[in-house]
């Protein structure tokens, strides 16, 4: 029970204040504060300093490239691209799939966009990773939230249920057009059936047929590939090599990146596992 020092009140019990005489509930005698001319017990006003944030936050704020995702494209000389863990995967061994997730850095490792896959789950889990899938991109600020959307990558494969996209996607062989990998680069973020959106396409990319053979290959277009209005460059291994399986985790793939001309523009490296981890993404 709480009695108010001042007038002898009852005061309720986890007020502040008495409700008589606007003395404080708990505070030495004298202490009383200001009373409206109904008689109604004014409490202070207690103001609280902003929030500081962290200089390193604030560095970051302040340090990260501005602008649309082509004028933070063009500003770096160098991205670098880190897939995400997901602990459900390295658990089941890969039996379970979930969508993966990517972090884009520029050559100053600063995180510029955000990549997050969305695809169906059950042709996901039954058919990776020749599935149907878009890749939803965004572009981040210095603290590594979404601000923007900047491009969505869509990829037709295999669908569960239905021939109609490319049910042989990702075969060795790369024998026809039905498992040739394509996929088609799309302004801002679409979301839409995987592997199958409509919007500005804005460049793409498409393996040759036999695929390079031990030379992997990838032809890049400003377009959308196989329209009329096109030109390409190629993006093919450095060295004969066999790519993907067991081979990605012992060695690093290097790819130039060279245009119409035969002109090198451009080096891709996907660097092996640096250990059990890595090897996990």
């Amino acid at each position: 029970m709480v009695f108010c020092e001042e007038c002898g009140a009852k005061g309720v019990e986890g007020s502040k204040f008495c409700a008589d005489c606007g003395h404080p509930l708990g505070g030495s005698k004298g202490d009383k504060v200001p009373l409206t001319d109904a008689g109604v017990a004014v409490a202070p006003v207690v103001t609280e300093p902003p929030v500081a944030l962290a200089p390193q936050t604030m560095n970051q704020m302040m340090d990260h490239p501005s602008g649309g995702p082509l004028e933070v494209l063009g500003a770096t000389s160098r991205i670098t691209i880190q897939q995400g863990v997901n602990i459900w995967e390295g658990i089941t061994q890969g039996c379970y799939e979930a969508p993966n997730t990517y972090d884009v850095f520029n050559d100053q490792n600063q995180k510029i966009f955000f990549v997050e896959e969305q695809s169906d789950n059950i042709t996901r889990c039954c058919c990776a990773p020749g599935h149907s899938l878009n890749l939803l991109i965004h572009q981040v600020d210095g603290t590594g939230n979404k601000v923007a959307g900047a491009f969505t990558v869509a990829r037709p494969g295999c669908v569960c249920g239905s021939c109609e996209q490319k049910p042989c996607n990702g075969c060795c062989c790369v024998c026809s057009e039905c498992c040739i990998q394509e996929m088609t680069l799309y302004n801002g973020v679409i979301n839409g059936p995987p592997g199958d959106i409509q919007g500005e396409a804005v460049g793409g990319a498409k393996q040759p047929i036999c695929g390079g053979w031990f030379t992997p290959t990838l032809k890049v277009f400003n377009h959308r590939p196989g329209s009329e209005h096109h030109s390409t460059m190629h993006a093919a291994g450095a060295v004969p090599c066999i790519f993907g399986g067991a081979s990605e985790l012992c060695f690093d793939q290097h790819f130039e990146v060279v245009d119409t001309d035969g002109i090198d523009i451009g080096h891709i490296i996907k660097k092996k596992p640096a250990d059990f981890e890595s090897a996990m993404k």
